[in-house]
């Protein structure tokens, strides 16, 4: 099967407590910018085409968040090398970075690990030399990233 016919992730939701909070975070550490929006609800997106859209929608009191939740168990972001610094940057400015590490390739694969304002798990994920980590390499990853809780 070749590129142009598979499935591709096209948008994901994410239920937050406070919209106002998620978007100024979302906006500064992944560096997203608000595409629309109405009053519980708002599309980000990263401007660059044929990437996945993010919704952020407000929940109302009682809504169960983060890992004691069913759905959206956490979230990867793919950036370039030389971005993942200021990424961890921001992550510290939000207190929302848990930590930063490595996972030996090929190809190598350099990471910043947090979680946003409802403690949803977060990994910006950069490797250096290939936009798509090879198949050990993807599973070292989720291994070592989505194997605990937050």
């Amino acid at each position: 099967m070749d590129n142009s016919s598979r499935l591709a992730v096209r948008s994901a939701l994410i239920a937050v407590s406070d919209l106002e909070r998620s978007i100024e975070f979302y906006v500064q550490v992944a560096d997203l910018t608000v595409g629309m929006r109405d009053e519980k609800l708002v599309l980000l997106r990263s401007g660059a085409a044929g990437t996945p859209y993010l919704y952020l929608r407000e929940q109302r009191q009682g809504t169960r968040y983060g890992q004691g939740s069913l759905g959206l168990r956490g979230l990867a972001f793919q950036v370039p090398p030389e971005r993942l610094g200021p990424v961890e940057r921001r992550l510290r400015h939000f207190n929302a970075l848990l930590d930063r590490g490595r996972v030996d390739g090929p190809p190598d694969v350099e990471f910043a690990r947090g979680y946003d304002p409802d403690r949803l798990p977060l990994v910006f994920v950069a490797s250096a030399g290939a936009d798509d980590p090879a198949d050990l390499t993807n599973q070292r990853i989720a291994n070592l990233l989505y194997g605990l809780d937050v």
